[in-house]
C-alpha cells in the first residue's frame, strides 16, 4: 500500500507543472543536460526529505 504525503501533493500541483524552466536554468548553470538533469533530480529529493 502506498502512502502519499502532503509534500508529494504539494510537489506534484506547485513544482512539477515548472519543471522545464527548472531545467531551463539548470541547464544555464550546468552547460550539461546531464549536469542539469541530475541538479533537477537532487533539488526534488532535497524537498522530498522536507517534513512538514
Amino acid at each position: 500500500m502506498s502512502i502519499v504525503r502532503p509534500i508529494d501533493i504539494w510537489l506534484a500541483e506547485h513544482v512539477l507543472p515548472l519543471e522545464r524552466r527548472f531545467h531551463a536554468v539548470a541547464l544555464r548553470i550546468c552547460r550539461s543536460r546531464d549536469e542539469a538533469q541530475e541538479l533537477v533530480q537532487e533539488a526534488y529529493a532535497h524537498l522530498l526529505e522536507l517534513e512538514g
